[in-house]
């Protein structure tokens, strides 16, 4: 009886011992004993211009066995310390040219991108044996077709504005992928949308490429002359983060003529009609002494509106009458 009673006790010990192992199973592992702590992956290059990507590792402890990278889940690059004298690898892949004397471990340079580079790079790390455990981390790049030159400014040749002239003007960016982004600014005070026109978009289908253009129209304010009299007009051009450049046009304010002075009708008005009653008055007093010389009667005073041909007749007639 003594040896049952033992059998069940191993019974018991063998499956605690299978729980416990089941339990250790679902319980999270320690595998993340290698990981990759920074990728970096431009988000856009500039096409005809070399990337660097970089790939930070932490194996904790761990020997590294490779360090791998792929472009939309295709192998391109491989390094691998322990194969003795050339520990990388290339594999051929479209749009990739890998920079094999600058590329190691951590760090990838790829020559010459085009859009054919264009999408998602992953960088997957492996420690050694037996486990080979491995960590990833991804990211997109985008290659984009710049402008060969600054944007440019037309639709007008004049160099002067005068206030309250209407200004209508365009700024075009030409052939780029995707297109460029156009910012107006009058005075370094960006144009708020109320005064633009855009963008539109023109194609160049041989070459996929593509043409922007912004039109700035407003009607000229006091305030857009500055204390120099100069009102500038500035386009900027962009492209992500791989291209900004911009074209300036200054216009001097134009003076207007001042309208001829209006005849007065204040008291320059009454003055001269004050000096219109003086002549009068001298004219009456200048008769008067006249017909007073000549014997004549004030009553004759009230031909003080007779012109003086009339004067003249009367004073014949008085003679003769004399």
């Amino acid at each position: 009886m003594k040896p049952a009673r033992a059998d069940r006790g191993l019974g018991a010990v063998g499956t605690v011992g299978v729980v416990c192992m089941a339990l250790f199973a679902l319980l999270p592992q320690a595998s993340e004993t290698v990981k990759v702590t920074a990728l970096h992956v431009p988000s856009h290059v500039a096409a005809h211009s070399p990337a660097h990507l970089v790939c930070h590792q932490d194996l904790e402890g761990s020997a590294l066995y490779t360090v791998k990278w792929f472009k939309n889940g295709r192998e391109f690059f491989r390094f691998a310390p322990f194969v003795v004298g050339n520990p990388k690898k290339y594999f051929d892949t479209a749009g990739v040219d890998v920079d094999m004397v600058l590329s190691n471990q951590t760090h990838l340079v790829l020559r010459d991108v085009s859009r054919l580079t264009t999408g998602r790079f992953k960088c997957e790390i492996s420690g050694e044996g037996p486990d080979f455990k491995t960590a990833s981390e991804s990211a997109e790049m985008s290659i984009v077709e710049v402008p060969s030159g600054p944007p440019v400014i037309s639709g007008t040749v004049r160099d002067r504005f005068h206030v309250g002239e209407e200004v209508n003007i365009n700024c075009t960016s030409s052939d780029s992928y995707p297109a460029a982004d156009l910012v107006w600014y009058i005075n370094d005070m960006q144009v708020p949308r109320s005064h633009l026109k855009g963008p539109y978009f023109e194609k160049n289908v041989l070459e996929s490429l593509e043409t922007s253009i912004l039109n700035l129209s407003f009607r000229v304010l006091p305030h857009h002359f500055q204390d120099t009299g100069e009102m500038s007009l500035r386009c900027v051009a962009t492209l992500h983060a791989v291209y900004r450049q911009e074209d300036v046009q200054s216009f001097l304010e134009e003076k207007q003529p001042r309208p001829p002075a209006l005849e007065s009708r204040g008291p320059n008005k009454n003055r001269n009609r004050e000096n219109e009653v003086d002549d009068k008055h001298y004219k009456h007093y200048a008769e008067s002494s006249v017909l007073a010389g000549a014997g004549v009667s004030p009553v004759i005073t009230p031909l003080r509106g007779l012109s003086m041909l009339m004067v003249v007749v009367v004073l014949v007639v008085a003679c003769l009458v004399n």
